[in-house]
């Protein structure tokens, strides 16, 4: 039988016109099962680079800034690390402070910024004197990642928090609260408990597991005190926080202490805890309350050492 039409076929990726519409069909046919299938293999990749997000808590929307490494394609599963800023401090400050957008490209993790919400901005752990905006700022965290995890290809055995004293204070409690998914902290002047006018103490919750930390502190920070107390409210001490997180992940009460830049900065290591966990506090005698960086005169760079720690201790 001879056809008494032309079939012209335009389909990406099958460009040739053919006379006979019979084999046009089936060549169609199989052009649309090819193309069909692109999306699977998409599956999880995003464009990389800077994104504001959105998601709705409740009645309230929250927002925070996702950064997407230029290696990510989707075909493996990456680390997540949720960075926090400080009181009165916004994403785009605590991006911009710790460059932890640079170390994602350079390590091929995910990483994300929340913003907090209040006037000041503040982060809500339930210490009424340092977080009064009253935000439920746990399911914000909690929907963010599970937003997170259903988007991308991450590896749960690799999801990391760290911030800078509110967000310390935050990264602490998420910890406590979510030690089930959580595999290590970063701290930068934070604290676990704040002594009540009554003489009690409020602290964070008793962890279900354990959870790796690398925590730095100054002795010269004048809002968090080193040995307790602080501007704003009167917070345990940092001895008493690392204790609290030793005795959390079973960890030898004895630390193995070092010393270095000609005594500035003492560091105390905590090991044989369970699960293979680790917390480490690197002490800076000469340090105030900031992140620790070259730019600081510290002569360290808290990111690098952070993402090291993090990258030494995923979940078992």
């Amino acid at each position: 039988m001879q056809y008494k039409y032309r079939f012209s076929l335009m389909v990406p990726g099958c460009l040739p016109r053919f006379r006979d519409g019979l084999f046009s069909i089936v060549v169609f046919s199989i052009c649309f099962l090819i193309l069909a299938q692109r999306p699977l293999t998409a599956q999880n990749k995003k464009p990389p680079g800077e994104s504001t997000q959105t998601i709705k808590v409740g009645s309230v929307q929250r927002s925070f800034i996702r950064y997407i490494p230029k290696g990510y394609d989707g075909s493996a599963a990456v680390p997540l690390v949720i960075v926090l800023h400080g009181r009165g401090g916004t994403a785009q400050q605590i991006e911009n402070l710790t460059g932890f957008s640079t170390k994602a490209d350079a390590e091929n993790f995910i990483v994300v910024y929340p913003q907090a919400i209040g006037s000041p901005t503040v982060w809500n752990t339930g210490f009424t004197a340092v977080s009064a905006n009253g935000a439920d700022d746990m399911s914000f965290i909690r929907e963010m990642l599970d937003r997170l995890q259903h988007n991308f290809k991450i590896d749960p055995k690799r999801v990391y928090i760290c911030g800078f004293s509110s967000g310390a204070i935050m990264s602490y409690y998420v910890g406590a609260q979510m030690s089930n998914r959580i595999a290590a902290m970063g701290i930068a002047a934070g604290f676990t408990g704040v002594k009540q006018p009554d003489g009690s103490l409020k602290q964070d919750p008793t962890p279900a597991g354990p959870v790796s930390a690398i925590v730095f502190h100054g002795k010269n920070d004048t809002t968090i005190f080193y040995t307790g107390g602080g501007s704003l409210v009167d917070c345990v001490s940092v001895a008493d926080s690392i204790a609290f997180w030793v005795h959390a992940d079973s960890c030898n009460a004895r630390p193995h202490q070092t010393t270095k830049q000609n005594g500035n900065l003492i560091i105390d290591d905590y090991t044989q805890c369970s699960a293979g966990s680790e917390i480490i506090l690197r002490t800076f005698v000469n340090g105030t309350h900031e992140w620790p960086k070259m730019a600081n005169n510290d002569h360290f760079d808290a990111t690098d050492a952070v993402w090291d720690f993090f990258a030494a201790h995923p979940k078992p």
